[in-house]
């Protein structure tokens, strides 16, 4: 009987044994699962990184070439009765990656108006820039935000908003923010 109770306790020992190893590699299997996971999503991220477009939009003294224009508010050329006041400025892509299918739309802080009936630029790719001419009526100050949105060549979405300020006829502020990225489409 001494035997088969050792035999017993033996089994007991062995079984106990493999439960616990069962559940240590359960563990480590998950633990391996979501180190993949976190590899694949720094991956992805490193990957968005490297072709993100980033537009910056800086203000220019004199026109340099042809212009996409910015009328504010949107049926300014209809108003024969005002003068217009034009601004020039240019909007780089400093990213790496190409924005595509670019459209934008202005937003005045004064009247809390949206506009976004402007013509959209189909791609700006990496060092490229496009001249744009944003006019108002003379002697009329403005406050407000061109808001931009783009994709990149791997389809993600971003938006980036500029605060453009006008006072007496000229410039004095056009404040960039930074790229937000808001999905795959």
């Amino acid at each position: 009987m001494d035997v088969n109770l050792g035999m017993f306790w033996v089994t007991v020992v062995y079984a106990v044994t493999t439960i616990a190893i069962f559940i240590a590699n359960l563990i480590s299997a998950n633990s391996a699962k979501n180190q993949l996971k976190e590899s694949i999503r720094q991956f992805d991220e490193s990957r968005r990184l490297d072709c993100m477009p980033f537009l910056q939009l800086e203000k220019l003294t004199k026109a340099q070439g042809e212009s996409i224009d910015i009328s504010i508010p949107p049926n300014l050329e209809d108003d024969i009765f005002s003068e217009v006041s034009k601004h020039y400025f240019v909007l780089k892509n400093l990213g790496k990656g190409t924005a595509i299918n670019l459209y934008y739309s202005w937003e005045d802080k004064n009247t809390g108006h949206d506009s976004t009936d402007y013509p959209s630029i189909s791609a700006i790719m990496s060092g490229d820039s496009y001249q744009i001419r944003l006019e108002t009526k003379a002697n009329e100050d403005i406050e407000g935000w061109i808001e931009w949105h783009f994709d990149d060549m791997i389809k993600h979405h971003y938006h980036q908003r500029v605060k453009i300020k006008i006072v007496d006829n000229r410039t004095v502020e056009c404040d960039n923010d930074q790229v937000v990225y808001e999905a795959v489409y």
